[in-house]
């Protein structure tokens, strides 16, 4: 017969033995589990909680909630990871590991759906699953307008525009609260946005108005911003041959300074150079047509190519063309300044000369288009007829 005591310490030992086996099952089944991903949960996909739905989306600036189980039909997770991609117009976070559940808060940015990826917990190679969410939109009495804003170009002064609210108690104040305005841009809290754009690009951003009651009104804005339209304004003269050259260029639009290279692997005329501040200089040293490209670049990196052709040409004979001069009755050493174009003569003839005067031309000196002649001597203007006095006839 068993006594009580030792009925008591078998019970235990049963006990005891149960409890053991009980636990070493479940540690035995966690470890076939672990090892197993297919056993310890059936494959998620990417999914669209059911409070963040279509016909049940998520309140613009409101939070949720998310049962991963739940949302995840079929599922088996033990545990749930941390979100590794964070949500673009709220927060996402992991707040109940075991429980599997996240927190989202969306921050009222106006957009109609996010999203963010998370990890199932059990590290190894499983891609992260990527939760979609419907948000509803922002509804406020408070009302901006203009609904859209102008382009812009990189390093022209940007056309100001006066944001205007209306709906709510003025005076209302304004603030970027989602996106980034284009570079070189900037939003007063008086609703004013001016600045000269830097960066090419398209940009999106939220602008929110609050009013002296705190109310709060959105609106979206999509801006492009163009690059500059670099170029090269002026077109080189035809050098000529054995003559000291010298011709710059002159760029417009983007940001001076501008720098100038040679493009496309062309080459000026023999015994010419291009410099970097946009000067031919040189002495050009054989004949005929030469095409070349020449790269305008600003100072933020904007450039455009132009395609040039000049003539090297023999210096062309010189040409003296018509003058004329007013000069002073009776005058001498009157200089006359003479048109010649064309090259620069050697020297200089009077070919005709004055009808009441007399023409001497200056002995040259150097090289130029333009030489004077002085007459010696300046007759006198025609006089005045006079009459002869009557002549009598003989009786």
């Amino acid at each position: 017969m068993w006594h009580t005591e030792s009925k008591h310490r078998d019970a235990m030992r049963h006990g005891l033995g149960r409890s053991i086996f009980g636990r070493w099952s479940a540690f035995l089944l966690l470890c076939i589990m672990l090892a197993v991903p297919g056993i310890s949960h059936a494959s998620c996909p990417d999914f669209t909680p059911p409070n963040a739905s279509v016909g049940s989306p998520v309140p613009s600036g409101g939070t949720i909630v998310i049962d991963v189980p739940a949302s995840c039909s079929g599922s088996g997770f033990l545990v749930i990871g941390d979100v590794t991609t964070p949500a673009t117009h709220g927060t996402a976070q992991t707040t109940d590991y075991s429980n599997r559940k996240i927190t989202y808060t969306n921050n009222g940015d106006g957009a109609t759906t996010d999203s963010f990826k998370f990890d199932d917990g059990l590290g190894g190679t499983d891609p992260a699953i990527t939760v979609t969410l419907n948000i509803a939109p922002h509804t406020s009495p408070i009302s901006i307008t203009p609904t859209t804003l102008p382009s812009g170009t990189v390093a022209v002064p940007y056309s100001s525009t006066t944001l205007t609210a209306s709906g709510g108690t003025s005076p209302y104040t304004y603030a970027v609260t989602g996106g980034t305005l284009p570079a070189g841009l900037t939003l007063s809290s008086g609703g004013v946005i001016s600045g000269t754009p830097t960066t090419d690009n398209t940009y999106s951003f939220t602008v929110t108005a609050t009013d002296s009651a705190s109310v709060t009104g959105i609106q979206s804005y999509t801006v492009t911003i163009a690059a500059p339209s670099v170029h090269i304004s002026n077109t080189p003269t035809d050098p000529v041959i054995n003559a000291p050259y010298s011709f710059t260029f002159t760029a417009t639009g983007g940001t001076a300074p501008y720098t100038y290279t040679l493009d496309g692997g062309t080459t000026l005329p023999a015994g010419l150079v291009l410099a970097s501040n946009g000067t031919i200089s040189g002495t050009p040293t054989a004949l005929g047509l030469k095409s070349f490209t020449v790269r305008a670049t600003d100072s933020g990196g904007f450039f455009s190519a132009s395609n040039f052709t000049v003539t090297v040409q023999n210096l062309p004979p010189p040409v003296a063309n018509p003058v004329s001069a007013t000069v002073a009755y009776n005058s001498t050493n009157n200089p006359i300044t003479l048109n010649i174009t064309g090259g620069a003569p050697a020297s200089v003839a009077v070919g005709t000369n004055a009808a009441h005067g007399t023409l001497s031309p200056l002995a040259p000196r150097s090289p130029t288009r333009r030489r004077r002649a002085t007459p010696v001597r300046t007759a006198s203007p025609t006089r005045p007829p006079t009459r002869a006095a009557p002549r009598r006839r003989p009786p």
